[in-house]
C-alpha cells in the first residue's frame, strides 16, 4: 500500500474510534487532582460552604463570585497556611482580581468550609532570589556572547 492510502486509513480509524468512545462514554467531568494544591482546591470546591461566614458582599455562592474565582484560579500559599491546625486546617489563598491582590484565609473542616478573612495583599515589590539569579545568568551569557563575537571578528 502506498503511504498516502495507509495514512488515510489511519485517520479514518482514529476518527471512528474517537466517535465511538465519545458516544459510549460521553462528556465526563474528569478532575485529576494529583498535586497538593489541586487536592486542596478540589476539597474546597466540593465541600459545602458555611454561608454565615461570608464576610463581604463580594463573597456569594454564584459562579461569578470572588470566592469561586479564588478557589478555582487562585494560588495556595502553603507558607502562610496552617494545614495541620486542629480541628480544622487553615489555608491562605492568593488571588489578583482587576490588579487588586487579595489574601483570603479559609478554614477547611471535614464537612464545611468557612471564610475567615479577606484582606488586601501587598505584593512583594522586590524580585525573588530565583529571579535575581536568572537575571545574573542571562547577563553572564550576554557578556560571554559579546566577547565571543568580538574575538571572532578580531581573528578574521
Amino acid at each position: 500500500m502506498k503511504f498516502v492510502r495507509r495514512l488515510l486509513f489511519y485517520i479514518i480509524g482514529i476518527g471512528l474510534g474517537y466517535l465511538l468512545v465519545n458516544v459510549f462514554f460521553g462528556d465526563r467531568d474528569l478532575d485529576f487532582a494529583y498535586g497538593p494544591e489541586a487536592r486542596v482546591k478540589k476539597k474546597l470546591r466540593t465541600t459545602s460552604l458555611d454561608s454565615a461566614s461570608l464576610v463581604q458582599p463580594l463573597l456569594d455562592l454564584s459562579k461569578d463570585s470572588l470566592y469561586y474565582r479564588v478557589v478555582v484560579d487562585g494560588d495556595i500559599d502553603f507558607g502562610k497556611s496552617e494545614q495541620r491546625k486542629e480541628p480544622c486546617g487553615e489555608y491562605a489563598l492568593l488571588y489578583s482580581h482587576e490588579s487588586y491582590p487579595y489574601l483570603i484565609r479559609i478554614e477547611n473542616c471535614e464537612d464545611t468550609v468557612r471564610v475567615l478573612s479577606v484582606e488586601h495583599n501587598e505584593l512583594d515589590r522586590e524580585p525573588s532570589t530565583l529571579r535575581l539569579l536568572l537575571y545574573w545568568l542571562i547577563g553572564i551569557a550576554v557578556v560571554y556572547g559579546l566577547f565571543s563575537a568580538l574575538k571572532f571578528f578580531l581573528n578574521k
